[in-house]
Order: C-alpha cells, then structure tokens, then sequence
C-alpha cells in the first residue's frame, strides 16, 4: 500500500513480474480463447507445482513474514493472473490449504474450487512437493478443448495439444493438432522488454502488466 501510494504521488508506474504470460503455449492458448472461433469456456483445471529444493524451509519464500502466504502466492500467484488474464478473473467457492512435507509455517498444498465469471467451474491445484515439476492447464471450450503443459527447464517443453469437439465423428481429420515451443524460456526477456517500453513510452498499450 505505501509502494502504491509513493507511486502515485511521483507519478511512477508499478509494475508486477508475472512473466508466465509471455511463455509461448501460453501466448498461443491466450490467442485462441480471445478469438471465440471455441465458443464460451465451460470448464479449466490448473496444476502447478514443484518439489522446490532441499533448504527450502529456511528460504524467503517460506516465512510467513516475507513470503505473504505460501503456495498460493508462490507459485500460485502466476496461475492466478493468467485466470484474470485469460478467463476476466474467477472467485472462490472453496479451498483446503496444508502443511504435508515442509516444516514450515505456511501452506505447501492447496486445492482451490473457483468460479469463472461467466459461471464455469474451475479447479487449481497447488504444491511443493511434486517430485516431478508440473505445469498443466486444460480448457473446455463449447467447440474445442485445450492441453497446455510445460514451460521449460524441469517442468518440460512448451507444448499445446487442441481437440476438437467430437472428433470420432470427422475420422478422415486429425483427431488433435499439436503445438511444441520447445524448451526455451524467453518470457523474462519479453518481459523486460514490455516493461521497458511502458517506461519509455507514456502511450504504450499497458494491457499486459509486467516488471
């Protein structure tokens, strides 16, 4: 509140780094839902999670002081966004938040039941401990249904898998259409770059916020 309020008085912009918005399957999904060639979201389900790294109870990350709160808000926080980025926001209907492997004094589990603005279910799922790092996202539409999995580095390469509606009854068309980015990351960099240009710039398109 005292960044915000300092920002505004000196007529600076703030800006958050939520560079999950630049990854490539991301970009692409996001292109797709904004056309409405799909129709209407009917339902997502979201995984995140990673099984961070031995010390990890001693890290910033962890204390509920610097860290704010957990799981939810790293990593969580990136999936939020990409909700209100891509779905216009979601609410909360339900959630269960734990502490099953690290000692610490914040949550490293959680599983959240939401609600798209049009009424669409949605379900996220959140942890610290996934042995296997995942990043997984999967969108019905009215007329298709989407499969984005992975960013890179452990968490695999960029991938979009897209299906469309009742594929079995169009046999001569392929039943799915794949999309692999590879394993370059090059969101941090398109990041700054949208940051810089913001900056610089005081009539730049200010849709995506970055840092």
């Amino acid at each position: 509140e005292n960044l915000i309020a300092a920002a505004k008085q000196s007529g600076s912009r703030v800006f958050v780094g939520l560079n999950y918005r630049f990854l490539k399957n991301v970009q692409h999904l996001h292109k797709l839902l904004s056309s409405g060639e799909y129709g209407k979201v009917l339902g997502v389900d979201a995984v995140l999670s990673h099984g961070a790294q031995p010390g990890y109870e001693k890290s910033w990350k962890t204390d509920p002081i610097r860290c704010g709160g957990g799981v939810c808000i790293d990593p969580g926080i990136h999936l939020f966004d990409l909700f209100v980025w891509m779905f216009g926001g979601a609410g909360l209907v339900a959630g269960h938040l734990s502490r099953q492997f690290w000692q610490i004094q914040v949550e490293d589990h959680a599983s959240l039941v939401l609600t798209l603005p049009g009424g669409a279910p949605a379900s996220v799922n959140l942890s610290l401990s996934s042995w296997q790092s995942r990043m997984e996202i999967t969108v019905e539409t009215e007329k298709a249904q989407f499969f984005l999995r992975g960013r890179g580095k452990f968490y695999g390469s960029q991938r979009l898998t897209i299906v469309t509606k009742w594929p079995w009854l169009q046999p001569d068309e392929p039943r799915e259409t794949q999309f692999d980015y590879g394993m370059e990351d090059v969101s941090l960099q398109q990041e700054t770059e949208e940051f810089i240009t913001a900056c610089t710039d005081p009539k730049a398109n200010r849709t995506i916020a970055t840092a």
